[in-house]
């Protein structure tokens, strides 16, 4: 009998088991769905990817990281909210360009004072042009280059030629030179250009 017996403590435990995970599956499908904000959840993404910290007197901020999507709308915000706020500090290797422009802007109306503290490349370059003085702290460093679409095919309705012209004028309205601008746009969108420090202060990047 005790392999009978056996049989029936297995089909039993069997049983129990199927009806333990079938409730389990009827109480998750019958939950009720998260109520997630998608666009909450996407800046919140994108701003993980980036950090602006306020130093304890208020006259700091503090960027490191990519620029990407949001980044202007929240460096608007900290701004708004800490008008005590001079200077900049920027490490970054770069990004969006568009985003650089909005954040670029937003620096040149809020009268800062650009810093970079680490490398500050590509995009970069722009916040740290909009500066109303311009330094290069004791790590830091400008790395410059053309532009270069990252979709394969490239995106017919952007010319980069004309981003570029853009950015030209852009950099010259800021005290920069001509010659160093050309140069950055005929500096290989796979490298980056290092200028001394001295190239950078008779340029007019940099100022004292």
């Amino acid at each position: 009998m005790a392999p009978v017996w056996g049989s029936y403590l297995a089909y039993l435990l069997l049983a129990l088991l199927s009806s333990s995970l079938w409730w389990e599956a009827w109480l998750i499908s019958n939950q009720e769905p998260d109520n997630i904000d998608f666009e909450a959840q996407r800046n919140a993404e994108h701003s993980a990817r980036y950090s602006l910290i306020l130093t304890p007197d208020g006259r700091i901020l503090d960027f490191k990281g990519e620029i990407t999507f949001g980044l202007t709308r929240r460096l608007k915000k900290v701004l708004s909210e800490n008008p005590e706020i001079e200077t900049l500090l920027l490490s970054s290797a770069g990004g969006l360009i568009y985003e650089a422009r909005g954040a670029a802007k937003l620096i040149a109306e809020f009268g800062l004072n650009t810093e970079a503290r680490g490398l500050c490349a590509s995009a970069c370059t722009l916040l740290f042009a909009a500066g109303n003085r311009r330094q290069i702290g004791m790590d830091g460093s400008l790395g410059f280059h053309s532009y270069q679409l990252r979709h394969f095919g490239g995106l017919p309705q952007i010319n980069i030629e004309k981003e570029q012209k853009r950015d030209e004028k852009y950099l010259i309205s800021r005290g920069v030179s001509e010659d160093f601008v050309k140069k950055v746009f005929e500096t290989s969108a796979e490298k980056l250009w290092f200028p001394s420090a001295d190239q950078l202060t008779k340029a007019g990047v940099t100022t004292n």
